[in-house]
C-alpha cells in the first residue's frame, strides 16, 4: 500500500514551462503539506505552510489510483499547469493549477501525487444553499430569492463561458462549485475531472480526457448508462452531459431545498434514467397543492418547461440558454449584484 502524505510532511511542486512564457525554464520548489482543508472525492485538501500567507491549497490524490488514472491526471495535468496562465485569462470562474506535486524530483505519472489550487476566499460549496430552504436561512440571514436567482444565472454563465471553450466540467456536483458568500459569484473547483482534448506533454496529436470520476446524483442518463455497464468507466462524455448535471444543480437552487426526484441519493441515478419527473410531464405525481410544486408552479413557465425538458425528456437546454433566461426573466438582477 502507498505511503500516504500527511501534515508536516514535504512534497516538490513541479512548474511546467508556460507555453505564454517559454523562455521560462520548469522549475521545482520543496512545499510542505499543512492542516487539512477539506476532502474533494478520490483526494484530500491540505493547505500549504505557513497559512493562510500562502493562499494555496494541495490537493492530495488517494494512494491506490489506478496506472490509468494516475497516467490520465498525469498528462491532463502537467498540460493544463503548462496554460494555466491563458485559462487564467479566457476562463477565470475555474480554479486552475500552477502546479504538479510529486514524491520526489522526477515527474512522473508513478511520482504524481496530487496539485496546486488557489485558495478560493469568503467562498463555501454550493451544497449549503442546496439544503432545506429554514436551514440555509439560518446559517445566511442575506440569503432570499432574488440571491439564489443571483447564483443560478451566475452558474450558468461560468459553464456556458466553459463551454464556449470547447471544455466540459466533467464532475459537476455541489461540492465542485465554490460560492462567494457576498457577491454571490461562483467559482468551479476539480480541475483533474475537466473533460477536454488537449496535447499531452511531448505529443503531437490532441488526446481526449473523460472525467476521472462522476458522482452519483448529478450523472445524465447516458453517464449512468456507461456506470452501470462494463468496467463503469466513463469513456465518453459531452456537454450535453455537464448540462444535465448544471440542471440537478439549479433546481434546489429555484425550488429551495428540493431536488428533481425524491431524494438526493445513488437512488437518482435509476430515476433519471427512467425520467420519472414527478414535477412536470408525462410521470408527473405530485399534488398542485403540495408545497414543492406550489414552489416549481411560482417559476415562469419558461423556467419550469426547462426542467421538465431536462428530467422527463432527456433534453436539458444548453448552458447558454439557461443563462438567457434567467437575463430575460430576471432583469433586476444586474442592479441587485452592483448592490450586492
Amino acid at each position: 500500500m502507498a505511503h500516504m502524505i500527511s501534515t508536516g510532511e514535504y512534497v516538490w511542486a513541479y512548474y511546467p514551462t508556460s507555453r505564454k512564457r517559454p523562455e521560462q525554464p520548469p522549475h521545482w520548489e520543496r512545499l510542505q503539506i499543512g492542516e487539512v482543508f477539506g476532502r474533494g472525492g478520490m483526494a484530500r485538501i491540505h493547505t500549504r505552510a505557513p497559512f493562510p500567507q500562502s493562499r494555496t491549497l494541495l490537493k492530495l490524490f488517494d494512494g491506490e489510483l489506478a496506472p490509468r488514472v494516475r497516467q490520465q491526471n498525469f498528462d491532463k495535468l502537467h498540460t493544463l499547469c503548462e496554460i494555466c496562465h491563458e485559462l487564467n485569462q479566457s476562463i477565470p470562474v475555474v480554479a486552475w493549477p500552477d502546479a504538479l506535486l510529486f514524491s520526489e524530483q522526477t515527474p512522473s505519472p508513478a511520482t504524481l501525487v496530487g496539485l496546486t489550487l488557489p485558495l478560493v476566499a469568503d467562498a463555501v460549496p454550493l451544497w449549503e444553499f442546496l439544503l432545506p430552504a429554514k436551514a440555509v436561512l439560518a446559517k445566511f440571514p442575506n440569503i432570499s430569492f432574488e440571491t439564489r436567482q443571483l447564483i443560478a444565472t451566475h452558474l450558468a454563465e461560468a459553464f456556458a463561458l466553459l463551454h464556449g471553450r470547447g471544455i466540459c466540467f466533467g464532475d459537476p456536483n455541489a461540492n465542485n462549485v465554490l460560492v462567494d458568500t457576498t457577491t454571490f459569484e461562483v467559482t468551479l473547483i476539480d480541475p483533474d475531472s475537466i473533460v477536454t482534448d488537449l496535447v499531452p506533454p511531448n505529443g503531437v496529436d490532441k488526446t481526449f480526457y473523460p472525467p476521472v470520476a462522476t458522482t452519483p446524483g448529478f450523472r445524465s442518463p447516458a453517464v449512468v448508462a456507461q456506470t452501470n455497464s462494463g468496467d463503469g468507466i466513463v469513456r465518453l462524455y459531452t456537454k450535453a452531459d455537464d448540462a444535465y448535471a448544471l440542471a440537478v444543480l439549479l433546481f434546489p437552487l429555484l425550488v429551495p431545498g428540493f431536488w428533481p426526484w425524491s431524494a438526493q441519493h445513488e437512488e437518482a441515478d435509476a430515476l433519471c434514467q427512467t425520467r420519472r419527473f414527478p414535477y412536470d410531464g408525462p410521470t408527473r405525481t405530485l399534488p398542485e397543492d403540495c408545497f414543492q410544486m406550489k414552489a416549481f408552479r411560482a417559476l415562469p413557465t419558461s423556467v419550469q418547461d426547462a426542467f421538465t425538458r431536462a428530467f422527463a425528456y432527456g433534453t436539458p437546454p444548453r448552458a447558454a440558454e439557461w443563462a438567457d433566461l434567467f437575463h430575460k426573466h430576471w432583469r433586476l438582477l444586474r442592479r441587485f449584484a452592483r448592490r450586492a
